[in-house]
């Protein structure tokens, strides 16, 4: 497709596909399954945690004010009635002149309101032969040493987490629209939770024209070439969220591509992705196929390089994203176009990508009469071209994790110049 004067920028051709983008239904499902997932409403502790109030170390429980005045020069001694380990309390109760033994993450006696380090602390048996408490294991009740010998006074509070340090009952952890990450996924299991409400994937569609293409693992005939970008248009839309089941070869008969996408709709595709046929040629069909379909165009035509004949369409309510044929001119327009359009799909909070302005490490000498996107690898500091930048190389995108977008104009890129990068390689 030559350049149109009524093409659309990229931004508009966006905005179209944003504005006719519909969010999926929510579900619930159980957090183990929900890594990835777009939370579909708020999520709320269940209780609080931590639900108890919890030693911090392995030490003693103890009341603050039956040490005052504790030092090296006139130590305190208390009753040790047993001890607590994580997952086991035996002391409930501690009263004046009494201690517990706790070990990190036990539960404090409810009168205890500090935490006083096993290190600083001595035992003591009957006979007042005193070693330090961390050498022993057994003492308190049933024990040989049944005092603890206290050399500094503590502050109420020290050495535990208060119940809700973490979170607490009925706060948002993390709200409507968010990405469930394991950070995520972890304080909703520590604050109770076992189910999540999340959108549903979008199912999509993966349907290649092209009487050229054979699949991989067949026998390749004069004049043909293995399909490729089914297989980046699938493993891109399984990142963004999406459930794939399969993809589609339709060849370059009208009819046959028309009966695909009318079966793919019928079986519930909220998006379909086309490779070839929307360009000017002999066999380029896409268009006339919507129209065969009953369908409406919702644009054709964007003023970039690669992706110029790109096309949107609707029917009966499933957006078809027909992209081109040339493997990389299909993959920029889809990281440009179709995942915005799943994030909004599955009512991502943040749609944009993020653009960074970063200096380039290398130059790229071609002029860009239009705008222009190439493959980049942003290294934290700076951005290196793909050594490769020509539509039909894939193996250009190894190792890219950005796209680098050239205004129209260009007369050429000298190392150090700031260029404008979107972010691709991030899993959403």
């Amino acid at each position: 497709m030559s350049r149109k004067k009524d093409a659309l920028s990229v931004e508009q051709a966006l905005e179209i596909a944003l504005r006719s983008c519909r969010v999926t239904a929510p579900e619930i499902c159980p957090i183990d399954d929900c890594a990835g997932r777009i939370l579909a409403e708020d999520m709320r502790a269940a209780i609080s945690s931590p639900p108890f109030r919890r030693s911090a170390m392995d030490g003693f429980a103890v009341r603050s004010e039956d040490l005052d005045g504790a030092s090296e020069d006139k130590p305190v001694a208390l009753t040790v009635l047993g001890c607590n380990d994580a997952g086991s309390p035996a002391v409930h109760h501690i009263g004046k002149g009494e201690t517990a033994r706790i070990m990190t993450g036990g539960v404090l006696p409810e009168e205890s309101d500090a935490v006083v380090k096993q290190e600083i602390v001595m035992l003591c048996d009957e006979n007042g032969t005193m070693v330090p408490a961390g050498g022993v294991t057994e003492d308190g009740a049933g024990g040989a040493y049944t005092r603890a010998v206290f050399f500094t006074q503590p502050k109420s509070g020290d050495c535990f987490s208060p119940v809700g340090e973490d979170m607490r009952e009925g706060e948002i952890l993390a709200g409507a629209g968010e990405t469930l990450d394991a950070s995520a996924l972890a304080a909703g299991a520590a604050a109770g939770l076992h189910m999540i409400t999340v959108r549903k994937q979008v199912r999509a569609a993966v349907i290649c024209t092209g009487d050229e293409l054979t699949l991989p693992g067949q026998p390749l005939e004069e004049g043909k070439i293995y399909g490729s970008s089914h297989l980046y248009l699938m493993t891109r839309l399984m990142q963004c969220g999406c459930s794939v089941p399969q993809a589609y070869f339709a060849g370059d008969d009208p009819s046959v591509i028309a009966q695909m996408i009318r079966e793919q709709i019928g079986a519930g595709a909220q998006l379909i992705v086309t490779t070839g046929g929307v360009s000017v040629g002999r066999k380029d069909y896409l268009p006339d196929v919507i129209h065969m379909i009953g369908g409406e165009v919702l644009f054709h035509g964007i003023d970039v390089k690669p992706g110029m004949p790109s096309m949107l369409s609707r029917a009966e309510g499933t957006l078809i994203l027909s992209l081109s044929g040339n493997p990389y001119s299909c993959a920029c327009i889809f990281e440009l176009i179709g995942r915005p359009m799943i994030t909004a799909m599955l009512g991502k909070r943040i749609i944009r990508d993020q653009v960074l302005q970063i200096p380039a490490a290398d130059s790229y000498d071609k002029r860009s009469p239009v705008r222009r996107i190439l493959r980049g690898q942003f290294d934290g500091v700076c951005v290196h071209f793909s050594n490769r930048q020509r539509n039909g190389q894939m193996a250009a995108g190894i190792g890219c994790n950005c796209l680098i977008d050239i205004p129209a104009g260009n007369e050429g890129i000298r190392e150090g110049d700031m260029l404008r990068i979107i972010l691709i390689n991030q899993f959403l």
